[in-house]
């Protein structure tokens, strides 16, 4: 893992290839959807509209992303990665209908170009290691969303994996009981 310098704090993006992962790029999802002008495409899906909301006009303020879509649940989110082939969708973990491991294993596996951030405050093991083996590429903890999301966005699209510190610190402590 190697750190890097993110607003005024130290976060560290996962570097799969120790992990055996894959580390292509994310390829460009032109699928004949027009792209906006400014850049990253991204599809933003939590059940909380409040904080839903204000995630997405944290993101406007990036001249290089573009919010193409919302989704208040998993199966909207899915729809939404159909229609419109985001970059990046952030997913809520915990969410209706259809909870964000599936939707993320959905997305993934139907557009493998569609890279999933996991927003969530609950990174116990079980969580964390089933949205990483849904296919999510990084995690940003809801308690301090705001201070990384534009990096992991970044990260993700250049087919790396970013892990907020809270998380990577589960994720590096996996064997211990």
């Amino acid at each position: 893992m190697e750190p890097t310098a993110g607003n005024d704090r130290i976060s560290r993006t996962w570097n799969p290839a120790e992990h055996g992962e894959n580390t292509s790029p994310a390829p460009n999802c032109n699928s004949g959807t027009p792209r906006g002008d400014k850049g990253l495409r991204i599809v933003v899906a939590d059940d909380h509209d409040a904080l839903r909301k204000h995630v997405c006009r944290l993101l406007t303020e990036a001249p290089d992303l573009e919010i193409v879509g919302q989704a208040a649940n998993g199966q909207k989110a899915i729809a939404l990665a159909r229609e419109l082939m985001p970059d990046v969708v952030l997913m809520d973990v915990n969410m209706p209908h259809v909870d964000g491991i599936e939707a993320t294993r959905q997305i993934v596996r139907d557009h493998p170009a569609v890279r999933v951030v996991a927003m969530s405050a609950d990174w116990n093991k079980r969580t964390v290691t089933g949205m990483l083996d849904a296919g999510a590429s990084g995690w940003v903890s809801k308690t301090g969303v705001f201070d990384t999301l534009v990096e992991a966005i970044r990260t993700v699209t250049a087919g790396k994996h970013h892990i907020c510190p809270e998380v990577l610190s589960v994720l590096e402590n996996q064997g211990s009981p």
